[in-house]
């Protein structure tokens, strides 16, 4: 598949010379929707229970393993049962590693002879750290994140108004890397909210049953969590955009730290169109790398008779 990259005539020079790509943040870019996603009240809500009930079942772990607990506490069949009903938690999320929340913390605090707001007080402040790791990790992958953009299409004339220079630039074509880095765009009406309690959920499901869940993410949430960054606005269909994404911590031989700016760096380009505008010293210049490069050459032109632009 093609993709393509709409620059001026002195930003193509660079990426023939160099074979890479300046990334940005998306956070600078001119769309001030675009990677800026907030959380729903309804994934606020569903993570707080399954916080809630995690902070019950490690409780339990705890109580279970402490030699100074009254063995008369540790042998009530409340107890037992909690218990028992705990290992068969564990047991079933062996098989499917998602915690819904569901594990009940009355009988824990019963026992402990502890009323409800007190176990509702501890449940909190483990809620509050976790909303406090969150922030900073939703602001930290905000920060770390770069992208640069592609188009599918090479001849749109917004895209040559908007990104190419008023049509005095040039579009490049490539072969569509096979790499993870590149997803399509989707557009949508309605902004991408970061949804964190499947995360959540399967991250507390591995600690509960004593795994690292940092070698198990599949995927699937992994592409979750970084979904607002290629959903964007409907009024940008128009663009059929595929975007570069990745980070500045990413450790990927394709992504170069020069002088303080980050660059993806890019396969061979199979054919530069120039715009209609195009003209002067620069322009020879790169006809001549790209020759020298053996990259094909395409002159675009306006069209007589519709609103398009034609290969001369």
């Amino acid at each position: 598949m093609k993709i393509y990259k709409y620059a001026s005539i002195e930003s193509a020079l660079k990426i023939l010379e160099d074979r890479r790509l300046l990334l940005r943040n998306p956070l600078v870019f001119n769309d001030p929707f675009d990677s800026n996603a907030k959380r729903s009240k309804k994934d606020i809500t569903k993570v707080r229970k399954i916080m809630t009930s995690f902070t019950s079942a490690t409780l339990l772990v705890q109580l279970s393993m402490d030699p100074n607990i009254a063995p008369k506490v540790q042998r009530n069949p409340l107890f037992l049962t909690v218990c028992k009903e705990y290992q068969t938690l564990v047991n079933a999320l062996k098989i499917y590693p998602r915690f819904d929340g569901n594990f009940g913390f009355r009988t824990l605090y019963k026992l402990l002879g502890l009323k409800s707001s007190a176990f509702k007080e501890l449940a909190d402040k483990n809620i509050e750290k976790f909303e406090l790791m969150v922030t900073d990790s939703i602001e930290h992958t905000k920060k770390d994140a770069l992208a640069t953009c592609f188009s599918k299409v090479h001849d749109s004339i917004l895209m040559w108004s908007h990104y190419a220079d008023s049509h005095a630039g040039v579009c490049i074509e490539y072969e569509r890397p096979n790499t993870k880095e590149f997803v399509d765009v989707v557009y949508k009406k309605k902004r991408p909210q970061l949804e964190l309690a499947e995360l959540i959920s399967f991250t507390s499901a591995t600690a509960i049953i004593g795994q690292d869940y940092n070698h198990q993410l599949d995927d699937a949430l992994s592409m979750k969590t970084i979904r607002p960054f290629y959903t964007k606005s409907i009024d940008w269909k128009y663009e059929q955009e595929v975007r570069c994404l990745t980070t500045t911590s990413a450790k990927s031989t394709n992504v170069v730290l020069d002088n303080g700016s980050y660059y993806f760096k890019m396969p061979k380009p199979s054919k530069i169109y120039i715009g209609c505008r195009a003209k002067g010293r620069e322009m020879n210049k790169l006809i001549a790398l790209a020759k020298k490069q053996k990259i094909k050459i395409v002159f675009l032109k306006d069209d007589d008779n519709e609103f398009a632009l034609t290969e001369k």
